[in-house]
């Protein structure tokens, strides 16, 4: 949960999935976008699971949303490829950027599922 030492309500959180993908994921109310918050408060967690231990955490953005790719970019991530998922939640078709960030010496390893499991992937030159 992320709180403002200022205001006890909740106003966002992080959370990293325990299975193979290490998904790390986010969630921030929109009066507190573009104040750095949640780059701040990801530094910390990465840091966190860098010290426990992890070999390395992924992250997926929809191509439409470009602010949580750059969050993605200012924690260390970068990008590895995109696939396109029929997203059951609106059933429509989305394209996602998988980003990765590996904290041990494997700078190539890349989190392969989702290219293996989405027929439709490509790498594209992002110009960030």
């Amino acid at each position: 949960m992320i709180i403002l030492k200022e205001h006890n309500p909740a106003i966002g959180y992080i959370s990293v999935s325990g299975d193979d993908s290490h998904d790390f994921g986010y969630g921030l109310l929109k009066e507190y976008w573009g104040n750095g918050l949640i780059t701040e408060a990801s530094l910390a967690v990465v840091h966190f699971l860098k010290e426990k231990g992890w070999q390395y955490v992924t992250a997926t953005h929809d191509i439409h949303n470009i602010a949580r790719g750059k969050v993605m970019g200012k924690i260390g991530m970068s990008y590895k490829y995109s696939y396109v998922e029929q997203w059951q939640l609106k059933n429509i078709s989305v394209t996602f950027r998988l980003y990765q960030l590996n904290f041990d010496d494997d700078q190539e390893r890349v989190y392969q599922d989702y290219w293996e499991n989405y027929p439709e992937h490509f790498i594209e030159e992002l110009q960030i």
